[in-house]
């Protein structure tokens, strides 16, 4: 495994922590927001462990990239539900939802292509950034579990897929290929110390691949979103 110390971090990894971290207070607003209009109780009040665990993965996220890839004294930093929104490849997600299928669609493939970029970076021995990235990974376990049994849910009431969520789950796929582009070869940071087959599209087409199979929904070619 690769060994890297963190005084040689690449700096260009500032701009990922930083997509990620705004990423995660996108996903923390939105979840918070349907705390009180889950379709049903249970579901709201996991929803209100979901927001905490999001939320905190922001603060995380964003004091990192102050601590090891801002120039300057280190500060403190506090994220909020409210924050701007400024990276370029988060804003595209910032629009509120408006439905229960688009809650259920942006944790089911935008919070596991986040998920996915987590998990990739801790294959490397990035200490100090690999143990608090690791404890994230496990938290989106749970959020999984969550998601895609929301999403079986939606998809038995009728039989099939309401219209909902498939036109929810295609509209944001495009946004989803546009934000793995911005993420892009996570390689180039670590050398040999991320394999191919482990790739953050190679994790994440094996994790959601199948539910967008049965939703009839085809991942974007780079060039159909370009």
């Amino acid at each position: 495994m690769t060994v890297i110390d963190a005084l040689d971090l690449d700096p260009a990894l500032g701009g990922v922590i930083l997509n990620l971290g705004q990423s995660k207070q996108v996903l923390a607003r939105e979840v918070s927001a349907w705390t009180l209009r889950a379709p049903w109780l249970e579901a709201g009040i996991t929803l209100a462990k979901i927001a905490q665990d999001e939320l905190g993965h922001g603060q995380v996220l964003a004091q990192m990239h102050a601590d090891y890839f801002s120039s300057g004294r280190k500060r403190s930093v506090r994220v909020g539900l409210r924050d701007e929104i400024t990276h370029p490849a988060v804003q595209p997600f910032a629009a509120r939802t408006e439905s229960w299928p688009d809650l259920v669609a942006l944790m089911c493939f935008w919070d596991q292509a986040i998920a996915a970029v987590l998990e990739t970076l801790t294959q490397p021995t990035t200490l100090p950034l690999r143990n608090s990235i690791a404890k994230m990974c496990k938290d989106e376990q749970y959020h999984w579990l969550f998601a895609h049994g929301s999403a079986r849910e939606l998809l038995a009431r009728d039989g099939r897929a309401p219209e909902a969520f498939v036109q929810a789950s295609k509209a944001l796929t495009p946004k989803i290929r546009r934000w793995f582009d911005s993420v892009g070869d996570l390689g180039r940071f670590f050398g040999a110390g991320i394999e191919s087959q482990t790739t953050p599209l190679a994790r994440y087409a094996s994790r959601v691949g199948p539910l967008l199979e049965e939703l009839n929904v085809s991942w974007p070619a780079l060039s159909d979103v370009t």
